[in-house]
């Protein structure tokens, strides 16, 4: 006897889900901006600041790895908001991971900003919360937030 399947049936909208996913897109869409100079008209600084980020130890020039992230994060970003699959949110939560020696790097050898400054502490620990957000969002949307379909149970009849 065939078993029904309840692939087909329609799961309810998770708002919450797709709003968080649509603003998680629009920020990495528009943080990827910094990643590519020319890319706007009026000087962009962020990109050699985003260069001086990267950790010496890494393999590959600097500019290899502030064009791929930014690449990465235009995906990423392209995914959240067209798929809202708990892949592209993982692939969010590697990514920021990914992230994280270029900010300790930035935080022990005091580089300065793109504006000339060094970063305070409290910037610092703004930033780390802010990784830890981005880090608990992508957690929730990646693994914890999946619409399971609700399998139907199985009637147990005579000839079982």
């Amino acid at each position: 006897m065939k078993r029904p399947s309840n692939m087909n049936v329609k799961q309810p909208v998770n708002w919450t889900r797709r709003v968080v996913n649509y603003t998680m897109g629009i920020f990495f869409l528009a943080t990827c901006l910094a990643h590519f100079p020319g890319l706007t008209r009026a000087p962009y600084p962020h990109y050699e600041f985003l260069k001086s980020m990267v950790p010496p130890w890494i393999p590959l020039p600097s500019s290899f790895h502030v064009l791929w992230t930014g690449a990465a994060e235009a995906m990423i970003g392209l995914s959240m908001i067209t798929t809202h699959s708990c892949e592209s949110a993982q692939w969010g939560f590697f990514l920021i991971v990914l992230f994280t020696p270029a900010h300790v790097h930035h935080y022990l050898t005091d580089l300065p900003l793109p504006d000339g400054t060094i970063a305070s502490f409290s910037l610092h620990v703004s930033r780390w919360i802010l990784q830890l957000v981005f880090l608990a969002v992508f957690a929730y949307l990646g693994w914890f937030s999946v619409d399971k379909p609700r399998l139907r149970r199985r009637s147990k009849t005579k000839d079982q």
